[in-house]
């Protein structure tokens, strides 16, 4: 009984949760960004840099700036160490886990007048098909209802076709939607490792700003 009540709690509020979860086109920016994707190669090859003792002259020379003893920075690195494989493992999961479409296009009018022209009936019912699936059910009939009530009583055939492209152009923008607020779980996965990643680096970061700071305006810590 208990299980079966945790279940339905579950279900009720996870339609409101999904709703503060960043849509995949939130993620693009960060995901598609060249620098975010070369953080793939920190866990094979960064502690090769990182924790290179041949380096250790280097963190020495950068004392000044950083502002603290060996030891503050033994723990400055792993913190760069460990932001940039968050950042990794997000980069990863959103390489994997966000649609193609969405990686291509940064909005629903861009995907229309890029892919909409070359998009025949064949992929149309496969894409209606994928909405059908969805939570865009009711979505697809009102568009269907709102333009199929205007096409012409007769066959003409310019009124007819521009009717059809709106149609079409109409589900193509709802089925952007649908791909844009997929997978809930990975994009959930995704913002956390991107916000996570970030916030290790910023650490250091801040810390090494405000010595610099200190050091240009002559204020002694």
């Amino acid at each position: 009984m208990f299980r079966k009540r945790l279940v339905d709690g579950i279900q009720l509020l996870m339609p409101h949760v999904v709703r503060f979860i960043p849509d995949w086109t939130w993620l693009r920016e960060v995901g598609n960004s060249t620098p975010v994707k070369l953080t793939v190669l920190i866990p094979l090859v960064g502690y090769l840099i990182i924790f290179n003792e041949a380096l250790n002259d280097y963190w020495n020379l950068a004392k000044e700036y950083v502002g603290a003893p060996t030891g503050a920075l033994s723990i400055k690195l792993p913190l760069i160490y460990v932001g940039l494989c968050v950042l990794a493992v997000g980069s990863v999961v959103y390489s994997l886990r966000c649609p193609d479409i969405v990686k291509r296009y940064p909005s629903s009018a861009a995907f229309v007048g890029g892919d909409g022209p070359s998009i025949g009936e064949y992929a149309s019912g496969i894409i209606e098909e994928e909405i059908r699936q969805s939570s865009h059910l009711d979505e697809l009939g009102r568009i269907r209802k709102r333009f199929e009530s205007r096409l012409p009583m007769r066959d003409i055939d310019e009124e007819f076709a521009e009717q059809r492209r709106r149609i079409n152009n109409a589900v193509l923008h709802l089925y952007f939607d649908v791909l844009d607020t997929s997978r809930p779980l990975a994009r959930l996965f995704v913002s956390a490792a991107f916000l996570v990643g970030f916030s290790l680096l910023l650490i250091p970061s801040l810390q090494v700003f405000s010595r610099v700071v200190a050091i240009l305006f002559g204020i002694k810590g």
